[in-house]
């Protein structure tokens, strides 16, 4: 067992969460030194969705090296992270975002925020290289979480946290599928068009407008966004269970990532690790996601003057009743404005 003020553990090559932290360095590592020499800051963003799969299973082997055995915790969380990282990856390539050169486009606008060459060279590793990286590792803590439970002693049993968890992570997997299936087959369409040679204004509703407003896009105006941070709060459920069993068990490093209760909270029966550090990384994610839709946003509304009309009907993230996103008076009073 661990002490809980002891930490030198954390360097012991026997242990999954030293290879974690390891691998978490190396990636940190490789995205500054490439984004350095090739003059693009894609490599985080190339590994987004492969970094946290290595640590899930990182953690995994770590349970059947340990105890011989498959922890179904474990295994189970080992197996969302995995299929949120094959479907990332997959719609990620799609876009074309492995092509050579290939970088973000809003990469362009923060180097306006911070156009000192020194003082990009500091952010390029403070906040993409180590920040981020780190940000991804937390995100599959509640994995870690099962795999200490797992390998400290009997795990705990599988409980309603976890299945609540579980079936939250899958649906919120299949909302991001459906909405990043909306916005492809709108985007594919309306480039389609645009390569053969019409004007955007002279295209079909709704790609006139040149952003997606149908589907769960008349909801939300980033279901995909809202998806994927929920996805990750849903995974923190899994951690909930194991942490609270190993605390039990003596694992020092499990009771101090647990916090306190109130009193009425637990007065109500609520779970013992309820409240647990494993949740950095969806919180962390949630504050990335926001500064991002701010920025996508505003140059969403700089590209495109309808978008205005977009926003004032449907709600930025937390899904609403469909509204029609662009009416035909928005577009005949932008047209009136633009004669």
């Amino acid at each position: 067992m661990h002490g809980g003020r002891d930490l030198a553990w954390l360097l012991d090559p026997a242990e999954p969460t030293a290879w974690a932290l390891g691998a978490c360095a190396a990636f940190s590592a490789a995205a500054f030194v490439v984004s350095t020499v090739r003059g693009r800051v894609s490599f985080v963003d190339r590994t987004w969705s492969i970094t946290p799969m290595v640590y899930a299973w990182i953690f995994a082997a770590g349970v059947w090296v340990r105890t011989g055995t498959v922890d179904v915790r474990t295994a189970v969380a080992t197996a969302l992270v995995t299929a949120w990282g094959v479907r990332l990856t997959f719609n990620y390539a799609r876009k074309g975002g492995y092509k050579p050169g290939e970088e973000d486009y809003r990469w362009a606008v923060v180097r306006r925020f911070v156009p000192h060459p020194l003082a990009w060279a500091v952010f390029n590793l403070v906040f993409i290289a180590v920040y981020q990286n780190i940000l991804l590792m937390l995100l599959t803590a509640p994995v870690w979480a099962a795999s200490v439970d797992a390998a400290s002693g009997a795990a705990a049993p599988w409980a309603a946290t976890d299945t609540i968890g579980t079936i939250a992570f899958v649906v919120f997997l299949a909302g991001e599928t459906v909405a990043d299936n909306q916005q492809w087959a709108f985007q594919t369409a309306k480039h389609a068009m645009l390569k053969a040679g019409r004007r955007l204004g002279e295209l079909p509703a709704p790609h006139r407008v040149g952003f997606a407003t149908g589907g769960l896009f008349s909801m939300s105006r980033h279901p995909n966004f809202l998806c994927e941070i929920m996805m990750w709060y849903s995974m923190y459920l899994l951690s909930v269970a194991p942490l609270a069993s190993a605390a039990a068990k003596g694992a020092g490093v499990a009771a101090a990532a647990v916090w306190p209760l109130p009193g009425w909270a637990a007065a109500a029966g609520v779970p013992r690790a309820a409240a647990n550090a494993t949740a950095a990384g969806a919180v962390l994610l949630h504050m990335l996601f926001l500064g991002s839709t701010v920025l996508t946003e505003r140059i969403t509304a700089g590209k495109y003057p309808l978008y205005a009309a977009y926003q004032r009907r449907v709600p930025m993230l937390v899904p609403w009743m469909p509204a029609e996103g662009v009416t035909a008076a928005d577009e005949a009073a932008l047209g009136k404005r633009t004669q």
